[in-house]
């Protein structure tokens, strides 16, 4: 039954997608179908192209709480359309506003945030420097060589909205 469920889900995503409903997903369809229906939307590139994408994406964080999977939706659109990179940045940049590391599934909203970001370094290094201390700590620390880019970074660029926390974070370090 659910493997029948997953399969028509995923057929009926791609309509909603093209009209760019934000997925109203009854609670028993497992993630793992509509990871697979994402999946299958954004490997047609033709029917999906990035303006599609970009504004349906965009739809999604404008949602209150931020879905679930609209991260990582944004980082396989990147798979398959790399120049959606100047508007994933804007995207994270928009995510890094909201700060919904406290609400439902924020935890798995920093991982995406984290994991875009860093596939779109360096030019995401100012979107980086507005994620909070405690996000950034562990991220920095899993990563040193990101710690010194930060670095050279805020001192080529001086952020005048640098949160005083990431900059002690950051010096602390290079200490």
């Amino acid at each position: 039954r659910q493997r029948q469920m997953c399969i028509r889900d995923s057929a009926a995503a791609a309509p909603a997608a093209a009209s760019l409903e934000p997925p109203r997903c009854v609670p028993t369809v497992r993630l793992s179908c509509l990871i697979n229906a994402t999946n299958a939307c954004l490997k047609e590139r033709t029917v999906f192209p990035p303006e599609l994408l970009s504004v349906a994406i965009g739809t999604l964080l404008e949602l209150e709480p931020i879905p679930r999977l609209t991260l990582r939706t944004l980082l396989q659109a990147l798979i398959y359309h790399p120049k959606l990179a100047d508007f994933a940045l804007d995207a994270l940049g928009v995510v890094a506003r909201r700060a919904p590391w406290g609400a439902p599934h924020g935890a798995e909203l920093w991982e995406g945030f984290a994991r875009c970001a860093k596939k779109l370094l360096p030019k995401s290094l100012g979107v980086l420097l507005r994620a909070p201390a405690t996000k950034l700590a562990p991220l920095l620390d899993e990563q040193p060589e990101l710690r010194a880019q930060l670095l050279r970074f805020i001192t080529e660029q001086r952020p005048a909205d640098l949160d005083p926390a990431v900059a002690a974070l950051l010096e602390s370090a290079a200490l």
